[in-house]
């Protein structure tokens, strides 16, 4: 029986996931997919540079919602339960990365995670936000943020004594956010990279 609510807590999330926010308004009020656009990515950091920072906020709290309210509900039916918990919150990032509706053509997940630090304790929110405003700040470029904020979750789930399996899934979804940055990073190495400067215009 614990299998199965593992199993559908895996597939209710994902499907969650695959809900794109960033596509969906690029598609119905932009005009535009996307996708086909900067990092080529339907995430809220992709959003953020092409569609302006007041649409890239509105696609960041639909993102965070949508893996902050599962996991806060795994958190009050499964309240011991870290492995559980954490694995809702990767799923949901799954989907948004790979979402089977768009061919599996998604966003880098960066929200959804934070969403997931949302569910998973408020204070862990408010420490994954700070770190992700302080690096892409410091740094002006909002990958540079993410990998901080990364590293910021994961230092939390260690410090409070995380299942082990839950650390080691939560590290392997670091591994693929790092993949996916990887254009990013590339271009951050070729100055050719937008600038959190350049989207506020200071």
């Amino acid at each position: 029986m614990e299998i199965l609510y593992y199993l559908i807590v895996v597939i209710v999330c994902y499907f969650l996931g695959c809900i794109q926010s960033a596509y969906i308004i690029g598609k119905f009020m932009k005009k535009i997919d996307i996708r086909e656009h900067g990092s080529k990515n339907a995430g809220a950091s992709n959003a953020f540079t092409i569609m302006g920072w007041k649409t890239g906020v509105v696609v960041a709290v639909v993102d965070i919602l949508k893996c902050a309210i599962p996991v806060f509900i795994l958190k009050l039916v499964f309240p011991d339960n870290t492995l559980i918990q954490v694995l809702g919150g990767i799923s949901v990032v799954l989907g948004h990365v790979f979402p089977v509706f768009m061919g599996f053509r998604g966003g880098k997940g960066t929200a959804s995670l934070m969403g997931m630090a949302l569910g998973l304790h408020p204070m862990l929110f408010v420490v994954a936000g700070l770190a992700i405003i302080a690096g892409s700040f410091l740094s002006d470029y909002i990958a540079i943020g993410t990998v901080v904020t990364l590293l910021a979750i994961l230092t939390w789930m260690i410090v409070f004594d995380f299942s082990m399996f839950a650390i080691i899934i939560y590290s392997m979804i670091i591994l693929l956010s790092l993949y996916k940055h990887y254009v990013n990073f590339k271009r951050i190495y070729h100055h050719t990279e937008t600038k959190m400067s350049d989207v506020f215009k200071v």
